[in-house]
């Protein structure tokens, strides 16, 4: 997480860094913080590729698990 957060520092649009981020976060049951980490990541992504499903994909499930409405993290802060 150390690696990961470094990068984030140096580059805080990594596209591996954030969803290493977000998936170490879901892993440690942190979905919120998940959730903010792949909402970055996929606002980069072009739409309708694989890598923007997938992604969309886990920020609802971190949503779910992590009971969290659809408006952005940040939103709600």
């Amino acid at each position: 997480q150390q690696l990961i957060n470094k990068a984030l520092a140096l580059d805080p649009n990594n596209l591996l860094a954030l969803w290493l981020s977000g998936t170490a976060a879901f892993n440690a049951q942190n979905y919120k913080s998940a959730v903010q980490s792949w909402e970055k990541l996929a606002k980069q992504l072009p739409p309708e590729t694989d890598e923007a499903r997938a992604i969309a994909a886990s920020i609802a499930e971190a949503r779910n698990k992590g009971e969290i409405g659809r408006a952005s993290c940040r939103e709600r802060v």
